[in-house]
This record gives structure tokens, sequence and C-alpha cells, in this order.
């Protein structure tokens, strides 16, 4: 499609088969799925679910089991970033010297990256997640993606009690240098000032849904799995809110 194609060659390169940022498993897809899957290719349409939530509220976790039940292709903004920075390209040298100034990179970037992987990827339907973060990054998708429908945005939601403890007991283990207290509050400060606003702008166009992610993680699947079933189903519409 044309509005890829620009993208497509940016990213050329980028993306291996095996990717860890590209991921499409549909071994445990139904008959049904299947061939909405294949009707919707044929069809040329693409359709997006974001993932949104505080950091520690499960996203990585929850997509993970989304991908390998309902063979969505998962998508993380942050994770094609460092990709492409490290790839050697004339973009992840501009990447790079973002960075290395002290500067935001571009949302138009980020979004490129996106729409590069979902071309290269070959799929219909994409799961990104940590992605509108904040105004810019929704600017810049609604500029740039024309035929991409927003089937919802799952949102994930969970204290800061909660969240905080997650990360701290992940830091001791993960080598990040995020996962400690004075960061992570700053993270979620940054959350609550740039990622709500856009949570309540698909609210108010009825795309969100709900799920309280501060339960035992089976529990919460549960009702994720809920959600995704009731869009896999025919005019199926998201109207339901899932907490406990």
């Amino acid at each position: 499609m044309a509005f890829l194609a620009g993208a497509a060659l940016a990213f050329a390169g980028g993306l291996g088969a095996g990717g860890v940022v590209l991921r499409r498993i549909g071994t445990l897809q139904t008959a049904e799925d299947e061939a909405g899957d294949a009707a919707s290719q044929a069809a040329g349409a693409k359709s997006v679910v974001f993932v949104l939530g505080g950091p520690g509220s499960g996203k990585g976790t929850n997509c993970d089991r989304i991908v390998k039940e309902f063979g969505y292709t998962h998508l993380s903004a942050g994770d094609l970033l460092r990709q492409e920075r490290r790839s050697g390209s004339k973009l992840g040298d501009l990447i790079e010297e973002y960075i290395r100034e002290g500067n935001i990179v571009p949302s138009e970037i980020t979004v490129k990256l996106l729409l590069a992987a979902m071309e290269a990827s070959g799929g219909s339907r994409f799961l990104i997640d940590g992605f509108p973060r904040n105004q810019a990054n929704l600017d810049a998708w609604n500029a740039q993606v024309q035929d991409c429908e927003v089937a919802c945005v799952l949102v994930l939601e969970c204290s800061e009690a909660v969240m905080e403890q997650r990360l701290l007991l992940r830091g001791q283990t993960s080598g990040r240098s995020d996962d400690n207290s004075s960061a992570i509050k700053k993270r979620f400060r940054t959350h609550r000032e740039e990622t709500l606003p856009i949570i309540a702008y698909y609210d108010q166009l009825g795309k969100t849904r709900q799920v309280d992610s501060g339960r035992e993680i089976d529990t919460v699947y549960a009702d994720v799995q809920a959600v995704f079933r009731d869009l896999a189903a025919p005019n199926g519409t998201v109207a339901v809110d899932v907490k406990s």
C-alpha cells in the first residue's frame, strides 16, 4: 500500500523473520478466527488493538498470551526503536543522534517503524503495547495511518502500589536501570499526565475496554480472553468493562 511503501523502504533490513518484536503465532486459532483473518486479508483490511496501562500493569505478560491464543502480530514501539537504533541504518543513526543529544525521538519516526513492521509481517491484526503514550504519538498515528482500524484499546488498570511492588521485584533480576523506586515514581507521573488523557480520548470514542490487572495472572487473563473473544465475534461491540 502506498502509505506504507516509504516506511517499508526506510525499515528494510531492520526486522528478521524470527525477530523478537514481530510475533505471529496462530496455532491455537479456531476455524472461525482463521476464516475471519483470511477474509480481512483478502479485503486488504487491517486492524489494531492498542494495549495501555501503567508500568508494571502486565502489558507484556498479557500480550504474550494473546498472541499465542488469538494469532495477533505483536509490536512494541520501544523494541522497534531499540532494534532500529542498533541496525546501523540511516534511520537508526538518526535515532541514535536524538538519544545521544538527550532529545525525544519524534513520534513520526516511531509510527514509521510501526507501519513498516506491520507491512513486513504480512498480518492483518496487530497488537501494539505501550502506544500511543502521549498526544504527540496519537497525532502522528492519526496523521500517518489511513487504512488501519483501531478495533479497541485494552486498558490494564492496576494500583500504583501493586505496580511498584511488581517492578521492584522485577528489578532484582532484570538489570533494568529504571526499575528503582525513584525512576518508577517518575514513570507513574508520566503515565498519569500523558497517557491517561489518551485513554480518555479513546473512551469518548467508545473504544476502550478496562480490565482490573491487579489480580492473579490467570484471573486477569480470563477477562482479557473475554475481550478478544468478543472482538472475534460477528458485529462485536466495544461496550463491556471487565472488572472484579
